[in-house]
């Protein structure tokens, strides 16, 4: 196994190393995306915005929860360029207070479920489900960064010559400044990931 960085990787596929590799062989590609979406829609579970109802949602989400936002937006995805969200949904839970003026101040934020499908360069798609595996309140700015991990990622059409995708173990934070901004789609927000993906050459075509 190799791992290799982008301007690695390029070296390797400029010099047709990658198609050479024998066939048990797999190469790791460091992975970074920059991601920035915005909430278009939000369904509540009960009939008005911000009560302690919750649902599944039709199954959509596995742990009871406050809301299901749908999002669009783009991911600078390196080293495969630019992407776009072809559609892109998360389960939110909440968890607030209500101080002396009646104000919500929100404590936690999770996003137990959620799924995008993201269309890139020449033909490429990603889909991929995630799940927040804890939050954590930045002490400078107050943001909430929900860590995010992806499950059953899987992709087509990467203009990447002679290898073909495997897997990918990936993660990183969505960081969340204003709640009740970002469920009235008001405030993008960024989502960092960050991890390895695995490449295993193809097989030479047969005669």
């Amino acid at each position: 196994m190799r791992t290799v960085t982008a301007l690695g990787l390029a070296l390797t596929l400029a010099l047709g190393l990658a198609s050479a590799q024998t066939d048990t062989e797999v190469i790791d590609i460091d992975y970074l995306t920059v991601s920035e979406w915005r909430v278009v829609e939000v369904e509540w579970a009960g009939a008005e915005p911000y009560t302690d109802v919750t649902g599944t949602f039709d199954g959509r989400c596995s742990v009871p929860s406050h809301y299901l936002a749908h999002a669009a937006g783009e991911m600078l995805n390196f080293p495969m360029g630019r992407h776009v969200f072809r559609s892109m949904w998360h389960c939110g839970l909440l968890t607030w207070d209500v101080d002396a003026a009646g104000r919500r101040v929100f404590t936690d934020l999770a996003f137990p479920d959620g799924d995008y499908v993201i269309d890139g360069p020449g033909g490429a798609s990603y889909t991929a489900r995630f799940a927040s595996t804890g939050t954590v309140v930045d002490p400078l700015t107050g943001a909430f960064l929900v860590m995010l991990e992806h499950i059953d990622l899987t992709a087509s059409g990467i203009a990447l010559p002679g290898l073909a995708f495997v897997s990918g173990a990936l993660g990183g934070p969505t960081i969340v400044y204003d709640v009740e901004a970002l469920l009235a789609g008001a405030l993008p927000t960024v989502t960092l990931v960050q991890g390895v993906v695995r490449f295993a050459p193809e097989a030479p075509p047969s005669d």
